[in-house]
Protein backbone atom coordinates (compact mmCIF):
# COMPACT_ATOMS: atom_id res chain seq x y z
CA UNK A 1 0.00 0.00 0.00
CA UNK A 2 1.40 3.11 -0.88
CA UNK A 3 2.48 5.29 2.07
CA UNK A 4 0.33 8.31 1.06
CA UNK A 5 -2.50 6.41 1.40
CA UNK A 6 -1.41 5.00 4.88
CA UNK A 7 -1.13 9.03 5.96
CA UNK A 8 -4.59 9.57 4.98
CA UNK A 9 -5.98 6.10 6.75
CA UNK A 10 -3.93 7.22 9.70
CA UNK A 11 -5.07 10.60 9.87
CA UNK A 12 -8.90 9.38 9.66
CA UNK A 13 -8.56 6.81 12.44
CA UNK A 14 -6.42 9.70 14.27
CA UNK A 15 -3.62 7.07 14.87
CA UNK A 16 0.15 7.51 14.04
CA UNK A 17 1.55 6.59 10.42
CA UNK A 18 3.69 3.37 12.63
CA UNK A 19 0.23 1.81 14.11
CA UNK A 20 -1.35 2.13 10.46
CA UNK A 21 1.67 0.63 8.44
CA UNK A 22 1.20 -2.39 11.55
CA UNK A 23 -1.85 -2.91 10.84
CA UNK A 24 -2.12 -3.16 7.29
CA UNK A 25 1.25 -5.62 7.45
CA UNK A 26 -1.06 -7.99 9.57
CA UNK A 27 -3.79 -7.26 7.29
CA UNK A 28 -1.89 -8.35 4.39
CA UNK A 29 -0.23 -11.10 5.97
CA UNK A 30 -3.50 -13.09 6.88
CA UNK A 31 -4.47 -12.98 3.02
CA UNK A 32 -4.55 -16.54 1.53
CA UNK A 33 -2.73 -15.04 -1.57
CA UNK A 34 -0.03 -14.27 0.72
CA UNK A 35 0.41 -17.66 1.57
CA UNK A 36 2.92 -20.09 0.02
CA UNK A 37 1.09 -21.82 -2.91
CA UNK A 38 2.15 -24.80 -4.66
CA UNK A 39 3.52 -24.02 -8.11
CA UNK A 40 1.46 -24.13 -11.31
CA UNK A 41 2.12 -27.54 -13.04
CA UNK A 42 2.66 -25.99 -16.91
CA UNK A 43 1.20 -28.16 -19.51
CA UNK A 44 1.58 -28.48 -23.16
CA UNK A 45 0.38 -25.39 -24.79
CA UNK A 46 -1.73 -27.83 -27.49
CA UNK A 47 -3.05 -31.08 -27.68
CA UNK A 48 -0.99 -33.81 -27.00
CA UNK A 49 -1.97 -35.58 -30.37
CA UNK A 50 -1.33 -32.86 -32.33
CA UNK A 51 2.75 -32.32 -30.26
CA UNK A 52 3.27 -35.65 -30.72
CA UNK A 53 2.29 -36.28 -34.79
CA UNK A 54 4.85 -32.74 -35.17
CA UNK A 55 7.33 -35.01 -33.37
CA UNK A 56 6.34 -37.71 -35.24
CA UNK A 57 6.76 -35.45 -38.77
CA UNK A 58 9.88 -33.96 -38.09
CA UNK A 59 12.20 -34.91 -35.50
CA UNK A 60 12.18 -38.63 -35.23
CA UNK A 61 15.62 -39.07 -36.68
CA UNK A 62 16.86 -35.92 -34.96
CA UNK A 63 18.31 -37.66 -31.42
CA UNK A 64 20.00 -34.29 -30.71
CA UNK A 65 16.65 -32.77 -30.38
CA UNK A 66 15.06 -35.39 -28.89
CA UNK A 67 17.56 -35.63 -26.30
CA UNK A 68 16.89 -31.28 -25.88
CA UNK A 69 12.73 -31.89 -25.75
CA UNK A 70 13.29 -34.49 -23.38
CA UNK A 71 15.55 -32.29 -20.79
CA UNK A 72 13.31 -29.29 -21.35
CA UNK A 73 9.93 -31.02 -20.86
CA UNK A 74 8.81 -33.56 -18.21
CA UNK A 75 5.75 -33.93 -20.21
CA UNK A 76 7.57 -34.49 -23.18
CA UNK A 77 10.50 -36.90 -21.94
CA UNK A 78 8.24 -40.20 -22.00
CA UNK A 79 7.04 -39.86 -25.70
CA UNK A 80 10.52 -38.83 -26.95
CA UNK A 81 11.50 -41.71 -25.62
CA UNK A 82 9.00 -43.88 -27.19
CA UNK A 83 10.16 -41.77 -30.71
CA UNK A 84 13.98 -42.98 -29.97
CA UNK A 85 13.60 -46.22 -29.11
CA UNK A 86 10.58 -47.48 -31.20
CA UNK A 87 13.08 -48.34 -34.22
CA UNK A 88 16.18 -50.13 -32.98
CA UNK A 89 18.85 -51.17 -35.52
CA UNK A 90 21.82 -53.26 -34.50
CA UNK A 91 24.33 -53.58 -37.53
CA UNK A 92 27.92 -55.27 -38.08
CA UNK A 93 30.54 -52.83 -39.55
CA UNK A 94 33.44 -53.55 -41.28
CA UNK A 95 36.28 -53.33 -38.61
CA UNK A 96 34.88 -54.08 -35.30
CA UNK A 97 36.37 -53.66 -32.12
CA UNK A 98 36.90 -56.13 -29.22
CA UNK A 99 33.07 -56.11 -29.01
CA UNK A 100 30.77 -56.66 -31.83
CA UNK A 101 27.74 -54.24 -31.89
CA UNK A 102 25.82 -57.48 -30.91
CA UNK A 103 27.76 -57.49 -27.71
CA UNK A 104 27.18 -54.16 -26.76
CA UNK A 105 23.40 -53.95 -27.43
CA UNK A 106 23.26 -57.57 -25.18
CA UNK A 107 24.59 -55.58 -22.33
CA UNK A 108 22.51 -52.40 -22.94
CA UNK A 109 19.23 -53.84 -22.57
CA UNK A 110 20.35 -56.32 -19.78
CA UNK A 111 21.18 -52.77 -17.72
CA UNK A 112 17.65 -50.99 -19.21
CA UNK A 113 13.98 -52.52 -19.18
CA UNK A 114 13.08 -49.37 -20.98
CA UNK A 115 14.34 -50.46 -24.50
CA UNK A 116 12.33 -54.04 -23.78
CA UNK A 117 9.38 -52.12 -23.01
CA UNK A 118 9.26 -49.12 -25.93
CA UNK A 119 11.00 -50.99 -28.69
CA UNK A 120 8.41 -52.00 -31.78
CA UNK A 121 10.48 -52.88 -34.32
CA UNK A 122 14.00 -54.86 -34.17
CA UNK A 123 16.91 -54.65 -37.08
CA UNK A 124 19.75 -57.38 -36.55
CA UNK A 125 21.62 -56.90 -39.91
CA UNK A 126 24.66 -59.69 -39.41
CA UNK A 127 26.10 -57.68 -42.56
CA UNK A 128 30.15 -58.93 -42.44
CA UNK A 129 29.63 -62.57 -41.46
CA UNK A 130 30.08 -62.12 -37.78
CA UNK A 131 27.70 -64.52 -37.23
CA UNK A 132 27.52 -66.92 -39.82
CA UNK A 133 29.33 -68.72 -40.76
CA UNK A 134 30.62 -69.64 -36.94
CA UNK A 135 32.58 -72.39 -35.80
CA UNK A 136 29.93 -74.59 -36.80
CA UNK A 137 26.37 -76.08 -35.33
CA UNK A 138 28.24 -77.09 -32.05
CA UNK A 139 30.23 -74.46 -30.94
CA UNK A 140 28.42 -70.99 -29.97
CA UNK A 141 30.82 -67.75 -30.95
CA UNK A 142 30.77 -64.70 -28.67
CA UNK A 143 29.03 -63.01 -31.45
CA UNK A 144 26.54 -65.74 -31.56
CA UNK A 145 25.90 -65.98 -27.81
CA UNK A 146 25.23 -62.06 -27.37
CA UNK A 147 22.71 -62.47 -30.46
CA UNK A 148 21.33 -65.39 -28.77
CA UNK A 149 21.02 -63.23 -25.53
CA UNK A 150 18.82 -60.54 -27.64
CA UNK A 151 16.18 -62.72 -29.09
CA UNK A 152 15.48 -64.33 -25.80
CA UNK A 153 14.58 -61.16 -23.85
CA UNK A 154 11.00 -60.74 -23.08
CA UNK A 155 10.39 -57.96 -25.84
CA UNK A 156 7.05 -56.63 -24.62
CA UNK A 157 6.15 -54.63 -27.67
CA UNK A 158 8.06 -55.93 -30.33
CA UNK A 159 5.56 -55.67 -33.56
CA UNK A 160 8.32 -56.38 -36.24
CA UNK A 161 11.69 -58.60 -36.48
CA UNK A 162 14.15 -57.85 -39.15
CA UNK A 163 16.62 -60.52 -39.63
CA UNK A 164 19.60 -60.84 -41.45
CA UNK A 165 22.23 -63.55 -41.58
CA UNK A 166 24.17 -64.75 -44.30
CA UNK A 167 23.86 -68.84 -44.48
CA UNK A 168 21.63 -72.15 -43.93
CA UNK A 169 19.18 -72.48 -41.10
CA UNK A 170 20.97 -76.18 -40.44
CA UNK A 171 24.20 -74.25 -39.90
CA UNK A 172 23.41 -72.32 -36.71
CA UNK A 173 23.91 -73.83 -33.31
CA UNK A 174 21.11 -75.10 -31.52
CA UNK A 175 20.69 -72.70 -28.85
CA UNK A 176 20.25 -69.67 -31.36
CA UNK A 177 18.00 -71.82 -33.47
CA UNK A 178 16.33 -72.14 -30.24
CA UNK A 179 16.41 -68.69 -29.74
CA UNK A 180 15.08 -67.45 -32.41
CA UNK A 181 12.02 -69.74 -32.45
CA UNK A 182 11.57 -68.17 -28.94
CA UNK A 183 11.48 -64.55 -30.74
CA UNK A 184 8.97 -65.78 -33.35
CA UNK A 185 6.74 -66.70 -30.47
CA UNK A 186 6.84 -63.72 -28.86
CA UNK A 187 2.60 -62.57 -28.63
CA UNK A 188 3.02 -59.01 -30.10
CA UNK A 189 4.82 -60.03 -33.53
CA UNK A 190 3.10 -59.62 -36.11
CA UNK A 191 5.96 -58.54 -39.17
CA UNK A 192 8.53 -60.84 -39.94
CA UNK A 193 11.55 -59.72 -42.79
CA UNK A 194 14.40 -62.17 -43.44
CA UNK A 195 17.52 -61.63 -45.42
CA UNK A 196 20.48 -63.83 -46.65
CA UNK A 197 19.49 -67.08 -44.30
CA UNK A 198 17.25 -69.69 -45.43
CA UNK A 199 14.62 -70.77 -42.89
CA UNK A 200 12.45 -73.42 -43.01
CA UNK A 201 8.54 -72.43 -43.67
CA UNK A 202 7.11 -74.25 -41.39
CA UNK A 203 9.25 -72.43 -38.33
CA UNK A 204 7.72 -69.11 -39.20
CA UNK A 205 4.66 -70.77 -37.96
CA UNK A 206 5.29 -70.36 -34.54
CA UNK A 207 3.92 -66.46 -34.69
CA UNK A 208 0.38 -66.88 -34.63
CA UNK A 209 0.19 -63.76 -34.95
CA UNK A 210 1.78 -63.40 -38.68
CA UNK A 211 0.32 -60.62 -40.77
CA UNK A 212 3.03 -59.61 -43.03
CA UNK A 213 6.24 -61.82 -44.47
CA UNK A 214 9.43 -60.67 -46.28
CA UNK A 215 11.53 -62.66 -47.85
CA UNK A 216 14.38 -60.11 -49.29
CA UNK A 217 18.09 -60.29 -51.01
CA UNK A 218 19.07 -64.26 -51.30
CA UNK A 219 17.33 -65.58 -48.28
CA UNK A 220 14.90 -68.11 -48.78
CA UNK A 221 11.77 -70.00 -47.18
CA UNK A 222 11.96 -73.59 -47.76
CA UNK A 223 9.30 -76.43 -47.10
CA UNK A 224 11.93 -79.19 -46.00
CA UNK A 225 10.23 -80.07 -42.16
CA UNK A 226 11.29 -82.83 -39.80
CA UNK A 227 9.05 -85.42 -38.95
CA UNK A 228 9.29 -84.73 -35.78
CA UNK A 229 8.17 -80.95 -36.07
CA UNK A 230 5.04 -79.90 -35.17
CA UNK A 231 2.98 -78.53 -38.52
CA UNK A 232 2.25 -74.36 -38.34
CA UNK A 233 0.53 -73.11 -40.77
CA UNK A 234 0.68 -69.46 -41.81
CA UNK A 235 -1.70 -67.16 -43.55
CA UNK A 236 -0.19 -63.82 -43.91
CA UNK A 237 -1.88 -60.77 -45.14
CA UNK A 238 1.26 -59.25 -46.87
CA UNK A 239 3.62 -61.29 -49.10
CA UNK A 240 7.21 -60.01 -50.17
CA UNK A 241 9.34 -62.15 -52.20
CA UNK A 242 12.31 -59.81 -53.30
CA UNK A 243 13.33 -62.62 -55.86
CA UNK A 244 11.54 -65.47 -57.42
CA UNK A 245 10.57 -68.20 -59.87
CA UNK A 246 7.62 -69.58 -60.83
CA UNK A 247 9.11 -73.38 -59.60
CA UNK A 248 10.09 -71.63 -56.35
CA UNK A 249 6.48 -69.80 -56.14
CA UNK A 250 4.40 -73.06 -56.90
CA UNK A 251 6.15 -74.86 -54.46
CA UNK A 252 5.67 -72.27 -51.54
CA UNK A 253 2.00 -72.82 -52.43
CA UNK A 254 2.09 -76.32 -52.76
CA UNK A 255 0.08 -78.87 -50.86
CA UNK A 256 2.90 -79.81 -48.51
CA UNK A 257 3.61 -76.29 -47.50
CA UNK A 258 2.25 -74.49 -44.74
CA UNK A 259 2.09 -71.07 -46.27
CA UNK A 260 -1.50 -70.87 -47.16
CA UNK A 261 -3.23 -67.71 -49.21
CA UNK A 262 -6.63 -67.59 -48.43
CA UNK A 263 -5.53 -64.43 -46.51
CA UNK A 264 -3.51 -63.24 -48.70
CA UNK A 265 -4.64 -59.60 -50.12
CA UNK A 266 -1.07 -57.90 -50.61
CA UNK A 267 1.97 -59.54 -53.13
CA UNK A 268 5.50 -58.04 -53.64
CA UNK A 269 7.62 -60.18 -55.87
CA UNK A 270 10.25 -59.32 -57.76
CA UNK A 271 11.08 -61.24 -61.06
CA UNK A 272 12.98 -60.80 -64.75
CA UNK A 273 10.38 -59.34 -67.40
CA UNK A 274 10.13 -63.22 -69.32
CA UNK A 275 9.14 -65.05 -66.15
CA UNK A 276 6.39 -62.24 -64.90
CA UNK A 277 3.61 -64.02 -66.38
CA UNK A 278 5.07 -67.44 -65.16
CA UNK A 279 5.07 -66.35 -61.96
CA UNK A 280 1.32 -65.05 -61.84
CA UNK A 281 0.55 -68.47 -63.67
CA UNK A 282 2.11 -70.09 -60.60
CA UNK A 283 -0.34 -68.38 -58.13
CA UNK A 284 -3.56 -70.66 -57.40
CA UNK A 285 -6.74 -69.42 -58.78
CA UNK A 286 -8.19 -68.65 -55.30
CA UNK A 287 -5.26 -66.40 -54.59
CA UNK A 288 -5.46 -64.14 -57.47
CA UNK A 289 -9.43 -63.49 -56.57
CA UNK A 290 -7.94 -62.09 -53.19
CA UNK A 291 -5.35 -60.02 -53.98
CA UNK A 292 -6.28 -56.48 -53.67
CA UNK A 293 -2.89 -54.87 -54.41
CA UNK A 294 0.32 -55.90 -56.37
CA UNK A 295 3.44 -54.90 -56.98
CA UNK A 296 6.02 -56.65 -59.16
CA UNK A 297 9.79 -55.13 -59.30
CA UNK A 298 11.01 -55.39 -62.93
CA UNK A 299 14.48 -57.20 -63.13
CA UNK A 300 16.55 -57.96 -66.86
CA UNK A 301 19.47 -58.61 -67.68
CA UNK A 302 20.38 -56.15 -70.95
CA UNK A 303 19.25 -58.26 -73.44
CA UNK A 304 16.11 -59.05 -72.02
CA UNK A 305 14.26 -56.02 -73.63
CA UNK A 306 11.76 -57.88 -76.16
CA UNK A 307 7.98 -57.94 -75.39
CA UNK A 308 6.29 -60.76 -74.19
CA UNK A 309 2.69 -61.53 -73.46
CA UNK A 310 1.12 -60.34 -70.09
CA UNK A 311 -1.96 -60.49 -68.42
CA UNK A 312 -3.18 -59.56 -65.03
CA UNK A 313 -7.22 -60.45 -65.79
CA UNK A 314 -7.21 -62.77 -63.02
CA UNK A 315 -7.23 -60.28 -60.58
CA UNK A 316 -10.24 -59.49 -59.87
CA UNK A 317 -10.17 -57.14 -56.51
CA UNK A 318 -7.20 -55.46 -57.70
CA UNK A 319 -7.67 -51.82 -56.79
CA UNK A 320 -3.58 -50.71 -55.98
CA UNK A 321 -0.89 -51.43 -58.53
CA UNK A 322 2.68 -50.81 -58.54
CA UNK A 323 5.53 -51.50 -60.89
CA UNK A 324 9.25 -50.72 -60.54
CA UNK A 325 11.29 -50.33 -63.50
CA UNK A 326 15.32 -49.67 -64.61
CA UNK A 327 16.22 -47.02 -66.94
CA UNK A 328 19.78 -47.56 -67.90
CA UNK A 329 20.10 -45.05 -70.20
CA UNK A 330 17.85 -42.48 -72.60
CA UNK A 331 15.10 -44.57 -73.72
CA UNK A 332 12.11 -43.36 -74.91
CA UNK A 333 10.11 -46.83 -74.91
CA UNK A 334 10.87 -47.79 -71.70
CA UNK A 335 7.71 -47.29 -70.34
CA UNK A 336 6.08 -49.74 -72.83
CA UNK A 337 6.02 -52.23 -70.51
CA UNK A 338 4.49 -50.05 -67.69
CA UNK A 339 1.97 -49.58 -70.55
CA UNK A 340 1.25 -53.54 -71.09
CA UNK A 341 0.79 -54.17 -67.82
CA UNK A 342 -1.89 -51.69 -66.86
CA UNK A 343 -3.61 -52.48 -70.21
CA UNK A 344 -3.98 -56.45 -69.49
CA UNK A 345 -5.86 -55.52 -66.08
CA UNK A 346 -9.08 -55.95 -66.46
CA UNK A 347 -11.64 -53.65 -68.45
CA UNK A 348 -13.75 -53.81 -64.48
CA UNK A 349 -10.76 -53.16 -62.41
CA UNK A 350 -11.20 -49.80 -60.55
CA UNK A 351 -7.81 -48.88 -59.78
CA UNK A 352 -7.57 -46.25 -56.85
CA UNK A 353 -4.17 -46.22 -56.45
CA UNK A 354 -0.98 -46.69 -58.71
CA UNK A 355 2.78 -46.26 -58.08
CA UNK A 356 5.65 -46.34 -60.59
CA UNK A 357 9.36 -46.78 -59.10
CA UNK A 358 12.31 -45.79 -61.55
CA UNK A 359 15.56 -46.70 -60.64
CA UNK A 360 18.07 -44.55 -62.77
CA UNK A 361 21.51 -43.23 -63.24
CA UNK A 362 20.07 -39.78 -64.78
CA UNK A 363 16.46 -38.22 -63.32
CA UNK A 364 16.29 -37.03 -66.96
CA UNK A 365 16.08 -40.26 -68.60
CA UNK A 366 12.32 -40.29 -66.69
CA UNK A 367 11.09 -37.23 -68.48
CA UNK A 368 12.63 -38.92 -72.08
CA UNK A 369 10.31 -41.51 -71.75
CA UNK A 370 6.90 -41.33 -73.83
CA UNK A 371 4.23 -40.33 -71.39
CA UNK A 372 1.55 -39.94 -73.75
CA UNK A 373 0.39 -43.19 -73.80
CA UNK A 374 0.22 -43.85 -70.12
CA UNK A 375 -1.65 -40.33 -70.07
CA UNK A 376 -3.94 -41.41 -72.59
CA UNK A 377 -4.54 -44.58 -70.75
CA UNK A 378 -5.57 -42.83 -67.50
CA UNK A 379 -8.48 -40.73 -69.37
CA UNK A 380 -9.74 -43.39 -70.53
CA UNK A 381 -9.86 -46.06 -67.96
CA UNK A 382 -9.38 -44.42 -64.68
CA UNK A 383 -10.56 -40.99 -64.78
CA UNK A 384 -11.14 -40.83 -61.13
CA UNK A 385 -7.83 -42.26 -59.80
CA UNK A 386 -7.35 -40.98 -56.46
CA UNK A 387 -3.64 -40.85 -56.45
CA UNK A 388 -0.48 -41.60 -59.11
CA UNK A 389 2.98 -41.89 -56.91
CA UNK A 390 5.86 -41.57 -58.75
CA UNK A 391 9.15 -42.65 -57.12
CA UNK A 392 12.74 -42.40 -57.91
CA UNK A 393 15.46 -43.85 -56.67
CA UNK A 394 18.90 -42.34 -57.67
CA UNK A 395 22.01 -44.52 -57.22
CA UNK A 396 23.75 -41.49 -56.12
CA UNK A 397 24.01 -38.91 -53.11
CA UNK A 398 20.51 -36.67 -53.71
CA UNK A 399 21.96 -33.87 -52.90
CA UNK A 400 24.23 -34.15 -56.20
CA UNK A 401 20.76 -33.03 -57.81
CA UNK A 402 18.72 -30.50 -55.73
CA UNK A 403 17.61 -28.66 -58.53
CA UNK A 404 15.73 -31.02 -60.82
CA UNK A 405 14.33 -32.92 -57.56
CA UNK A 406 12.71 -29.97 -56.42
CA UNK A 407 10.89 -29.41 -59.44
CA UNK A 408 10.24 -33.42 -60.43
CA UNK A 409 6.38 -32.77 -59.74
CA UNK A 410 6.38 -29.65 -61.69
CA UNK A 411 8.03 -31.46 -65.02
CA UNK A 412 5.75 -34.45 -64.78
CA UNK A 413 2.70 -32.91 -63.78
CA UNK A 414 3.40 -31.47 -67.49
CA UNK A 415 3.54 -34.84 -69.05
CA UNK A 416 0.27 -35.86 -67.49
CA UNK A 417 -2.09 -33.14 -68.24
CA UNK A 418 -5.07 -35.66 -67.80
CA UNK A 419 -4.88 -36.38 -64.48
CA UNK A 420 -7.02 -34.16 -61.57
CA UNK A 421 -5.03 -31.95 -59.35
CA UNK A 422 -3.50 -33.42 -56.35
CA UNK A 423 -3.73 -36.95 -57.90
CA UNK A 424 -0.11 -36.63 -58.69
CA UNK A 425 2.37 -37.30 -56.27
CA UNK A 426 6.55 -37.57 -56.24
CA UNK A 427 9.43 -38.56 -54.38
CA UNK A 428 12.83 -39.27 -54.85
CA UNK A 429 14.89 -41.27 -52.48
CA UNK A 430 18.16 -43.22 -52.41
CA UNK A 431 18.67 -47.03 -54.12
CA UNK A 432 19.06 -48.35 -50.79
CA UNK A 433 15.46 -47.46 -49.92
CA UNK A 434 13.85 -49.66 -52.43
CA UNK A 435 13.74 -52.38 -50.18
CA UNK A 436 13.96 -50.86 -47.05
Amino acid sequence: MPIALLRVVAADQKRGLKDAIREAQSFVRGRSFWKETEAAEWGLPLPEDVVYSIIDTYFSRDIETLKSLSLSCKALALYCQITLLRVITVSTVRYERKRSPFKRFASVIEEDARVLELAQELKLLDKHFVVLPGDGPKHMTKSQVALQTILKQPWKSLRRLHLSMQGDWEKIPKPLQRAIIQALKLPSLREVALSGVEVPLHLIGHCQGLETLEVRGDAKVSIRQSTRSKMFTIAPRHLTLQRTDPAHLKQLFSEPSSLRSHNLASLTFGAQRSMVQDVIQALPPMTLRSISSLTILLTHPISDQGPCLLSLKGFSRLDSIGISEELFGKNPAALDWVFQILSSLRPSTRLRRIELSFRYDDMQHIFDCDWTQIDKLFQRRWPRLEELRVVGYARYPLEMDWYRIHNFGKRLSAKLPSLRRGVLQTAVKNAYDLWK
